[in-house]
């Protein structure tokens, strides 16, 4: 009985099975295999002779690997033949596959969609009122430097010639000042929309025909926080700085990345969740 045990038992580490059918076929025989050791267990303390050693000692190294010629047989069977009932998947894919899966629900994305998959996301609507006294400022000091250069230069130019183009460059000084008011008003009044492909991040501004954006390369593994930002437009003399609720992300180089300022508390909570679950699903798949 041991010697047919034995018999049978060689082909399943002789060679690999071909095909799924054939991996059936010898988990079948496991299952045969196991259901014959006990009696065969029983009976074994009758070979005494030496003539049976090698037989004893080759049916003991059989039996204690017969779970694990078990358990590799299912998982080929899980790769040659997905779904089929006897085979077994690799749990660790599957469990990551499952934290994927759950990320992509709570973020309302097609649970069969590839991980990376780009995400657009609204993070902050146009706002013409937050930007609109700041362009106004802006406009009516640029006209006023641009009105007095005009007269100044041109008396100085009757006067001295082109050595009054020196003034230019006392006046880039206010047009510098007028510039960054009318860009701080775009940033305030503009819509701003951010889109996720994979770990490169793009943050767009747009407001009516103008468009501006810019691409970072986001740490996944560093979580996306609520924080605070000093807003660096213009404010009245003596006033002190002006600190605004943002979102934090972190670049690859360590720098912050700051969006979703003119939003809800409740909204920017929602973005943080969702942008986190997105860099959540990524380094789930790596």
């Amino acid at each position: 009985a041991m010697r047919s045990w034995v018999a049978r038992f060689a082909p399943l580490v002789m060679d690999a099975p071909a095909g799924a059918s054939e991996t059936r076929e010898r988990l079948r025989l496991v299952e045969e295999l196991r259901g014959e050791s006990s009696g065969v267990d029983e009976a074994k303390s009758i070979l005494l002779t030496m003539e049976d050693a090698d037989l004893v000692r080759t049916y003991g190294q059989a039996r204690s690997q017969l779970a694990s010629i078990e358990r590799d047989l299912r998982r080929r069977l899980a790769e040659d033949a997905p779904g089929d009932p006897e085979s077994e998947p690799a749990y660790d894919a599957l469990q990551d596959r499952l934290a994927e899966t759950a990320a992509r629900i709570e973020m309302g994305v097609d649970t069969y969609a590839n991980a990376g998959e780009p995400l657009e996301i609204v993070t902050s609507p146009a706002n013409w009122t937050a930007g609109g006294g700041m362009l106004i400022f802006g406009l009516g000091w640029n006209a006023f430097t641009t009105f007095h250069a005009t007269l100044m230069i041109g008396g100085m130019w009757a006067a001295f010639g082109p050595g009054a183009l020196a003034l230019l460059l006392f006046y880039a000084i206010f047009w510098s000042v007028g510039i960054g008011m009318l860009v701080a008003a775009f940033f305030q009044a503009a819509s701003e929309k951010v889109r996720f492909d994979g770990n490169t991040l793009e943050v767009e501004y747009r407001l009516g025909p103008f468009r501006w954006s810019k691409r970072h390369t986001v740490n996944p593994r560093l979580p996306v926080i609520t924080g605070q930002v000093e807003d660096k437009g213009m404010r009245p003399k003596g006033s002190g700085p002006r600190i605004m609720p943002c979102l934090i992300l972190t670049d690859d180089q360590g720098r912050p990345i700051h969006v979703a300022r003119s939003v809800s508390p409740a909204r920017r909570d929602e973005l943080c969740r969702q942008f986190n679950q997105y860099l959540t699903s990524l380094t789930a798949t790596h």
